[in-house]
């Protein structure tokens, strides 16, 4: 089975806020700068959801210690993130692509 590997970082512009990672072509819109995005695979689209994995690299908790991470919208084409309280989060997106 062929797989699609996509990762990368991202730096939030505001402390809250949302950002659209794209899987065809891999890139990202939104509220955050994508630094270091890199893919592994053919550059097609998956055949359903991939497998993700969001993690937190840097956060800015509020009064109560608290930080929010959640994916909003998700696809075979896309993963929505939203966030409160995060400077720097990183990504890895793993799924089987459509037979080429």
């Amino acid at each position: 089975m062929e797989l699609r590997i996509l990762a990368g970082t991202l730096i939030t512009n505001q402390p809250t806020g949302k950002a659209m990672i794209r899987f065809r072509p891999h890139d990202v819109e939104g509220d955050a700068r994508p630094v270091g995005l890199s893919s592994l695979g053919p550059d097609r689209d998956f055949l359903r959801e991939p497998l993700r994995v969001v993690a937190l690299r840097e956060i800015r908790a509020d009064a109560r210690g608290r930080a929010r991470l959640d994916d909003t919208r998700r696809s075979e084409h896309g993963l929505e993130i939203a966030w409160e309280g995060v400077d720097e989060l990183s990504y890895l997106i793993i799924g089987e692509p459509e037979a080429g």
